[in-house]
């Protein structure tokens, strides 16, 4: 059965982003296909990675990559996910295409400044908000999907409701 493709996009694919792939495929990796990209990537944050190893999570491997990219490679996606911070008035990525977008605000924990003496602080704080939204939003998706007769899967759900998500502005999710 093919897995539900997910994109997670932030503006320069060094923390967020990699670190809400890193979530999805390590609680949810078989129900999804997920990858994740900037609008200006940057090498990883290794903030990032430190952070993630904490909780058991490998971003040491992470390769950016640019969203452009994956679009010029004609790659789809069930759900584009942008990770944006409006307090930095960051520019939002878009992916084009018959998706499900989800726009979730996220501070960019590069550019937070720590409170305390940790320097791991804000990746801690922007690490437990990823994975709580990750949660939050797989939770509301399987009940659906398993709710819906004749749907075996998340991605039989997603592709059986897609135009009707889409046409319906009210059920985008802004979280």
């Amino acid at each position: 059965m093919p897995a539900t493709r997910v994109l997670f996009m932030c503006l320069s694919n060094d923390a967020r982003s990699p670190m809400a792939e890193a979530w999805l495929k390590g609680l949810y990796g078989q129900l999804f296909d997920v990858q994740s990209a900037g609008l200006e990537p940057m090498p990883i944050d290794p903030r990032a990675v430190q952070t993630m190893h904490e909780v058991g999570l490998d971003l040491r491997t992470h390769t950016p990559r640019r969203v452009f990219d994956l679009f010029r490679a004609d790659e789809l996606f069930s759900y584009p996910v942008t990770l944006w911070d409006t307090a930095r008035h960051e520019r939002r990525a878009f992916y084009p295409g018959f998706c499900i977008r989800l726009f979730w605000e996220i501070p960019d924990p590069v550019h937070r400044v720590p409170s305390g003496t940790d320097p791991l602080e804000p990746f801690r704080e922007v690490r437990d908000l990823i994975k709580r939204k990750i949660l939050e939003w797989v939770e509301r998706l399987l009940p659906e999907a398993q709710r819906c007769k004749g749907h075996n899967s998340v991605h039989d759900f997603v592709e059986a409701n897609r135009f009707s998500q889409i046409l319906d502005p009210g059920s985008r999710e802004s979280m």
